[in-house]
């Protein structure tokens, strides 16, 4: 958690442009659920007997509460005004889902490009014991792979985070709007996903720290290869080199095994 907080703190001085992606996903989630809903009353409208009748907008249900006749419309002039209302949501939802993941992106790359600064100012401060301690294939994992993940997570995984919590509120308040015990029936089977997903990603999230780990401990094993090739040649030491490599190597394949079968 502490690193999360970290991490977030190299954010603050994006939080304008992390705003307007905010903004650009809740509104793209809405926007996203309007084509079934027109959908939906485009074939209502299609099985009245009256096509000249008045067709109310909102669910059912909320009629009695949002009785407005501003709510409601001629069937026929809203069976042609449908279809482009349909492409007009579709391409709205598209400028602002290219905006909202422009601008995460962009958080991403700038924050990682903060944060491999200030690493590298720090290695430049640190002592020779602390350096000779580890490999330094440990340190350039440091500053490229795990960094490249880091960056992944920010632009990846908080947009789907905050697009798919939107979708999910907006298709939850429109549910309850439209049954609500059914909707509160269905979500009684929720909580029996709850807990193994959970379960499933701290697993995920272990076995992704010790990859990054094994993939330093290759970095800095093929450094040293290649700085001592005269050594290693000279006494032929090729052998003993190659079984090496070979073991965190496996080191690794065993990690990445472990992630697929979760």
């Amino acid at each position: 958690m502490n690193t999360l907080f970290r991490l977030l703190s190299y954010g603050k001085k994006y939080w304008h442009i992390f705003t307007a992606a905010l903004v650009c996903m809740i509104v793209a989630g809405f926007i996203s659920l309007l084509p079934s809903w027109l959908v939906k009353i485009a074939v209502d409208g299609l099985n009245m007997p009256d096509q000249h009748g008045r067709l109310f907008l909102l669910p059912k249900q909320l009629k009695s509460i949002v009785g407005s006749p501003s709510m409601s419309t001629n069937v026929s002039e809203l069976l042609h005004l449908i279809p482009v209302l349909i492409v007009s949501a579709y391409f709205l939802d598209g400028i602002l889902r290219f905006l909202y993941q422009f601008f995460i992106r962009y958080v991403g790359i700038a924050t990682v490009r903060d944060i491999r600064n200030d690493l590298h100012y720090h290695l430049q401060k640190l002592s020779l014991s602390q350096v000779t301690k580890e490999m330094s294939g440990s340190y350039v994992s440091k500053i490229t792979s795990d960094l490249v993940a880091v960056q992944s997570w920010v632009a990846e995984t908080i947009t789907t985070i905050f697009n798919d919590t939107s979708k999910a509120i907006f298709m939850f308040a429109w549910l309850l709007s439209v049954n609500w015990s059914l909707t509160l029936v269905g979500m009684i089977v929720i909580p029996l996903f709850i807990v193994p997903v959970i379960n499933m990603a701290k697993k995920l999230r272990k076995l992704s720290r010790k990859g990054q780990e094994n993939i330093g401990d290759i970095s800095g094993y093929v450094q040293e290869s290649l700085q001592n090739l005269k050594l290693t040649q000279a006494y032929n030491l090729e052998t003993v080199r190659d079984s090496g490599f070979q073991s965190f190597n496996g080191k690794l394949f065993s990690t990445l095994k472990k992630t697929v079968l979760i």
